[in-house]
């Protein structure tokens, strides 16, 4: 039971302190994206598998900078046209 405890507070520690899986980090940069790219985000909804295992992807939205707009329009365009879909 103490040992359970002491892991999850480990874990608590270790995601406070910016060590969050590829998956996390992915998820969390989509949910910034959310509000200016509704449907772009539906499309990672529906394919969240995909944004995660794919290293081209996913390699793209890790090294995406939210904040400039230039860079998040090409890869929402770049992504999007990968399932053949129009944003």
């Amino acid at each position: 039971m103490i040992f359970v405890e002491l892991l999850d507070l480990i874990l608590d520690i270790y995601a406070s302190l910016g060590y969050k899986s590829k998956q996390q980090k992915i998820a969390f940069k989509m949910s910034k994206l959310e509000k200016d790219y509704p449907k772009f985000y539906e499309i990672y909804i529906q394919n969240k598998d995909r944004f995660e295992t794919d290293e081209e992807i996913s390699k793209k939205i890790l090294k995406l900078n939210t904040k400039n707009k230039k860079a998040v329009n090409h890869i929402v365009l770049d992504i999007s046209t990968r399932f053949n879909l129009a944003i």
